[in-house]
C-alpha cells in the first residue's frame, strides 16, 4: 500500500475529529466531556491505515486535545509548540483567511515570516502560501539551494500546508527549518491528515477572540453582559442535547426601580441595582452563571437543576432583593420565572424567551411562576 493510500484510510478519522470540534457551540470551552468523546474516536481502529501515520496522527490529535483541554483559551503559541513536539521546526507562519476578505495575512510566526516568492502575487495575496491556498495543495521542499542575496537563505527544508475547513480553505500553516532533509514525506502526509482538525481549532480560536468583548461583565453588576449571558445559554442548550442532560434557565424581574429613579434619583437606582447583582452571584453554584438582559431583567442559566431547585434559587434571590436598603426610596421587589430544556425546544431563545413569558405571569404579584 503505498503512502497517498494509506492517508486515505485514516481520512475519514480526520473528518469525524473536525466534526466534532464543529459541532461544539460557537464560542464555547472544550470540556471534560469533549475531551472524553475525542479520545474515545481515536480508540477506533483505522482499517487498512499506515500503522506509523496511523500512530502519528493519533498521538498529534491527541496531544492537540490535551492542550485544549488544559487551557482555557488555546493561542496560536500553544498549539504550534505540540505540533513542534511531533514535527520540530526552526521556524514557523500561520496564514488565516481575513472575515471579510480572501485574503490571508500573517497571524502567527515564530522567527521571520516563513513563505517562498513573496514578491509575487497569485490571487490570495502575495507569496507562495496563496497559491497553496488556492490550489488546497501541500508542497514538500527538502534541499532549497542557500542564496546569501535571497532574505530567505536561511530556509533549507520548508513544508506548506492548506487548511481546509468544510469547502473552502481558511488558512496555510508552513514549517521550516535550517538544516536540508529536516522534514520528509511522512511528515507532509501526518500535516495533510491533520489539516481539517487544525482549521477547526483555528476557527474556534478565532470565535473565542472575537466574542471576548461580548463576554465581558456588565459594568453596573457585575455579571455577564445580555451577549455574554445569551452566548452562555446557547453553550449549555447544545451541551445539554448532547448528553442527555437537565437544564433549566431562569428569569428575575427586578420591579420598581422606575420609582426609585423618579423619587430619589440615578445613582440610588444604580446602587440597588448593583446590589441586586451581588445577591445573584451569592446564591450561583460554580458551573452556573448569570446575565444583565436589560435594565432591570437578569437570566440565570442552570444546568443540571431541577425546575425545584431554580424556583428555590430564584425565591432565595427575591426575598434577599425585597430587604436591599434604598435611602428614602420604595423597596425593590422581584418576579420570577422558570423554564426547563423540552424536547421540542428549538433553541436557547426560545427557552430564555419560555422562562420570560413565566415571569411576565409572575410579576403582578411578585412571585416565582414555573412553565
Amino acid at each position: 500500500m503505498n503512502k497517498a493510500t494509506a492517508a486515505r484510510a485514516i481520512d475519514m478519522l480526520s473528518h469525524r475529529v473536525a466534526s466534532m470540534l464543529d459541532d461544539l457551540p460557537e464560542g464555547s470551552l472544550f470540556t471534560i466531556h469533549d475531551f472524553r468523546a475525542m479520545v474515545m474516536t481515536l480508540a477506533e481502529p483505522c482499517p487498512d491505515a499506515d500503522p506509523v501515520l496511523e500512530v502519528r496522527a493519533k498521538r498529534l490529535m491527541l496531544a492537540i486535545f490535551r492542550a485544549l483541554n488544559e487551557k482555557a483559551r488555546l493561542n496560536y503559541e500553544q498549539l504550534l509548540q505540540v505540533v513542534d513536539r511531533e514535527i520540530p521546526f526552526h521556524g514557523v507562519t500561520l496564514f488565516q483567511e481575513q472575515r471579510d476578505s480572501a485574503t490571508l495575512s500573517v497571524v502567527y510566526r515564530n522567527g521571520p515570516v516563513v513563505d517562498l516568492l513573496d514578491r509575487f502575487e497569485f490571487g490570495a495575496g502575495m507569496g507562495f502560501s496563496s497559491w497553496v491556498a488556492g490550489h488546497e495543495e501541500q508542497v514538500l521542499l527538502t534541499n532549497i539551494h542557500p542564496n546569501p542575496e535571497h532574505s530567505k537563505s536561511y530556509v533549507r527544508s520548508f513544508i506548506s500546508i492548506a487548511l481546509p475547513h468544510g469547502d473552502k480553505v481558511i488558512g496555510v500553516l508552513n514549517l521550516s527549518h535550517t538544516v536540508r532533509d529536516a522534514f520528509d514525506d511522512n511528515d507532509l502526509l501526518l500535516l495533510a491528515t491533520v489539516a481539517r482538525p487544525l482549521a477547526s481549532i483555528l476557527v474556534r480560536m478565532r470565535s473565542q477572540r472575537s466574542l471576548t468583548g461580548a463576554l465581558s461583565p456588565d459594568d453596573l453588576t457585575g455579571l455577564l453582559s445580555e451577549r455574554g449571558i445569551v452566548r452562555r445559554v446557547r453553550e449549555e442548550f447544545h451541551h445539554a442535547r448532547r448528553r442527555s442532560t437537565s437544564l433549566t434557565v431562569a428569569l428575575l424581574e427586578v420591579l420598581e426601580l422606575d420609582a426609585i429613579r423618579e423619587s430619589v434619583g440615578v445613582a440610588e437606582a444604580d446602587r440597588a441595582l448593583a446590589e441586586v447583582g451581588r445577591v445573584i452571584r451569592r446564591h450561583l453554584l460554580d458551573q452556573q452563571a448569570a446575565g444583565r438582559r436589560h435594565v432591570n431583567e437578569f437570566v440565570l442559566v442552570l444546568p443540571g437543576s431541577s425546575l425545584a431547585s431554580a424556583r428555590e434559587i430564584l425565591e432565595q434571590c427575591a426575598h434577599c432583593i425585597a430587604r436591599i436598603p434604598v435611602d428614602r426610596g420604595p423597596s425593590l421587589r422581584a418576579a420570577g420565572g422558570t423554564a426547563e430544556l423540552r424536547k421540542e425546544d428549538e433553541s436557547a431563545l426560545a427557552l430564555i424567551e419560555r422562562a420570560a413569558d413565566a415571569a411576565r405571569l409572575a410579576r403582578a404579584h411578585a412571585l416565582v411562576v414555573s412553565v
